[in-house]
């Protein structure tokens, strides 16, 4: 990815940011991409790029499990919402180890939905899945 890729303005919408995020996984080249969201919204953009990459959601509403699970989309069931985005990774991350929708060594994008930490800024990060997700190799991006 080159500073050509990025227009320099702020990444609003959920059209963006699944471009975004496609674009990030197709550098990176992961086949796995996991939304964070809250209300769904994020997780049906990606949806789009199921041809190409493995999407599955992550959310800790009920609601928006059952809805986005009846789509067809795999969905994981946070039993929990962290206090914070950094946390909410790491979270996210070892639910989906445990679950075995990830495995040591996959190479995943985590993407987090505007709902889900409103106000604060798009976190993409790409990491190499390890069994003990303490000694995970992240790379975080803010953008």
């Amino acid at each position: 990815m080159t500073k050509a890729d990025y227009s320099g303005k702020d990444i609003r919408s959920n059209a963006e940011r699944a471009q975004m995020v496609a674009r990030i996984a197709e550098a990176s080249r992961a086949r796995t991409i996991i939304c964070v969201t809250e209300s769904g919204a994020f997780a049906q953009r990606l949806m789009g790029f199921t041809g190409q990459y493995r999407i599955i959601a992550a959310t800790a509403i009920p609601e928006t499990y059952d809805s986005l699970t009846e789509s067809g989309l795999v969905t994981i069931r946070l039993p929990l919402h962290a206090i914070d985005k950094h946390r909410q990774i790491r979270h996210v991350l070892s639910v989906a180890l445990k679950s075995n929708n990830v495995s040591a060594g996959e190479l995943v994008v985590c993407a987090m939905g505007q709902d889900v930490y409103p106000g604060e800024a798009n976190l993409f990060v790409v990491i190499e899945v390890e069994p003990d997700l303490c000694a995970a190799s992240l790379f975080m991006t803010q953008i």
